[in-house]
């Protein structure tokens, strides 16, 4: 059996109010959304009595993608526009295989409440389907998604020509807004937490949901609508539980969350939309407040209604100009055009929470001036020392300290000048960094040493792998994130991206004569430790092209070496070649 079970579902509407829907009925605490995709994190003991998290994942077809359903024309599959992908690993004594098709067989039945068609199945087979009206019905073992299975899956309603359309709206945003939401706002990622009305008092309410700052107004506009349209369910009142996902789904401490996130109270009065901003909040007061002060000058309004994009607009607009007006004042830590232009030989990421007196001991260990401010969330670099080696001491070699986020710490090695530093000089601050995090108690999670004429291993910058390693704790919410990126040289015609995807068994994505798509396939695998995502990406019909891995969880090094390997593989066969592989 395969890694995971799919639910196919037959609905017009956006993503993200399907999956905001299930996050709903599922209980779940939060969901994330990014370019279409969706990924709800639900608890399997409720459901199946089985301690462990599920991974409910949300994708478009392509009849959603390019409106017609293309390989899965003439299937049982054919009519469904979006598709709920359920994994979840168990141990012995339990039969994965057995446990995985029960707890679909129960998503299964609580999604027949949305009112939506519906097919269950997996591995090309197809187990039951639902249609409103007609009810479950339940087919034979093996019974085949395409033509052998046809007599026992064939709907005429669902399965004719032309489709009959389908107009039921599980989140429609033609209700009026009842709930007040507040926004959190990181570097990254914007969480929509939303105030709840029970009958006699407000809560705060689930689930929260989050996308990339960087996210389509349109999309963030649509997260906001769906999170000002929760129902009733679970209250979770208290702040330090609510920060607790917060600043989980970040993979940051309560503290630094509070110290760095600025939030945005959104509700709705007799004149329309009203939004008022939030600096961060004061960590040394000793407060557990979930706001930090109000901005009062920078209270925005908001005729309704008003088209989403023009919504997602009014929102980044106002981030920009609250972060515009925190920023006042001197700031240290900015990234300098010196250091993106020098060229990086080694870097070593370590994972750890850095409170004053350790950056201290850091920058003394490592002999480093300068640097930024730990309660400034923009602030990047914390340190650096420079030395000029050589016979004419024609090249400068800088050592510096990064901050991404606020619990991942890199220390990079880079040059200006035509002549790299020696390899010994390389191999003495490769250790030196590596003391310095050990005994400042941090852990490796990644090295990368570029152009070293003794690299091993597969890729064309000598990428030496350690274990990426990340903290979860209970009730963080997983997500993907960037693992490694492998640059193609040149540029790819039509027939080479269908033979990449066939090579690498990709789903199909993206119009390849389309500007806007930018990714053109992926697939998700369960690895050793977590999980992996392949994208095949491009910035536009010339390029230039790139395969992204993703990761979520703790996926072992031998696991990402293994995809970095048949990547290279299928790029080599099929007369390709790989300009530059970089971790991030």
């Amino acid at each position: 059996m395969s890694s995971s079970v799919e639910i196919y579902v037959r609905y017009s509407g956006d993503g993200s109010g399907l999956a905001h829907r299930a996050a709903e009925d599922f209980g779940a605490l939060t969901y994330f959304s990014t370019d279409g995709s969706s990924a709800v994190p639900i608890q399997a003991q409720p459901w199946i009595g089985i301690e462990g998290w599920a991974h409910l994942d949300l994708e478009p077809t392509d009849l959603t993608l390019y409106g017609e359903p293309g390989s899965a024309e003439d299937t049982a599959l054919a009519p469904y526009e979006w598709v709920f992908s359920l994994s979840f690993r168990v141990g012995p004594p339990d039969d994965p295989a057995e446990v995985l098709e029960r707890f679909g067989r129960v998503v299964f039945d609580q999604l027949t409440t949305l009112g939506l068609p519906l097919a269950y199945g997996a591995g090309g087979l197809i187990y039951a389907d639902f249609l409103p009206g007609r009810g479950v019905r339940e087919f034979p073992p093996d019974t085949d998604v395409e033509e052998p299975g046809q007599a026992w899956w064939f709907e005429p309603r669902l399965h004719g020509q032309p489709l009959e359309p389908w107009s039921v709206d599980v989140a429609p945003l033609s209700v009026p807004p009842s709930n007040p939401v507040t926004v959190f706002v990181t570097s990254k990622v914007l969480q929509f937490v939303p105030r709840v009305w029970d009958g006699a008092d407000w809560y705060w309410g689930t689930p929260r949901s989050s996308t990339p700052i960087t996210a389509q107004p349109r999309e963030i506009a649509l997260m906001l609508s769906h999170a000002q349209r929760t129902r009733p369910g679970r209250a979770a009142d208290e702040s330090e539980s609510i920060l607790s996902v917060l600043a989980g789904g970040i993979l940051t401490s309560i503290e630094d969350y509070r110290a760095q996130a600025i939030s945005i109270e959104i509700g709705t009065d007799a004149d329309g939309l009203f939004a008022a901003p939030h600096g961060p909040c004061d960590t040394e007061s000793g407060s557990r407040e979930l706001l930090g002060p109000a901005l009062d000058g920078l209270v925005r309004r908001l005729p309704e209604p008003v088209r989403p994009e023009a919504l997602g607009e009014f929102l980044l607009s106002l981030i920009a100009a609250t972060r515009s007006q925190l920023k006042e004042g001197p700031h240290f830590g900015r990234r300098s055009e010196a250091h993106m232009a020098s060229k990086v030989v080694y870097l070593v990421s370590a994972f750890g929470e850095v409170e004053q007196p350790l950056l201290q001991q850091l920058r003394a260990d490592l002999g480093l001036r300068g640097g930024g401010r730990l309660t400034d969330a923009e602030d990047e670099e914390f340190g650096s020392r420079g030395e000029s080696v050589g016979d004419g001491e024609e090249t400068k070699v800088l050592l510096s300290l990064w901050r991404s986020g606020a619990t991942v710490w890199t220390l990079r090695m880079s040059y200006d000048g035509d002549t790299r530093p020696p390899e010994a000089l390389i191999d003495d601050y490769r250790a030196e960094c590596l003391r310095a995090f050990e005994r400042a108690g941090m852990v490796v999670r990644r090295e990368l040493r570029r152009g070293s004429p003794t690299r091993r291993g597969v890729g064309p910058e000598g990428c030496q792998y350690r274990a990426p390693q990340q903290r979860h704790d209970e009730g963080d919410t997983e997500m993907f994130g960037r693992a490694m990126t492998i640059h193609l040289a040149g540029n790819i015609d039509r027939e080479r991206v269908d033979a990449l995807r066939s090579s690498l068994s990709l789903q199909r994505e993206g119009r390849f004569d389309d500007d806007y798509d930018q990714r053109l396939g992926r697939r998700t695998d369960d690895v050793e430790g977590g999980r992996l995502r392949i994208g095949l990406y491009r910035d536009d019909t010339h390029g230039p092209w790139s395969f992204r891995v993703l990761s979520e969880g703790e996926p072992t090094a031998a696991a990402l070496r293994a995809v970095e390997e048949e990547i290279i593989a299928a790029v080599r066969a099929n007369n390709l070649d790989v300009e530059r592989l970089s971790l991030s």
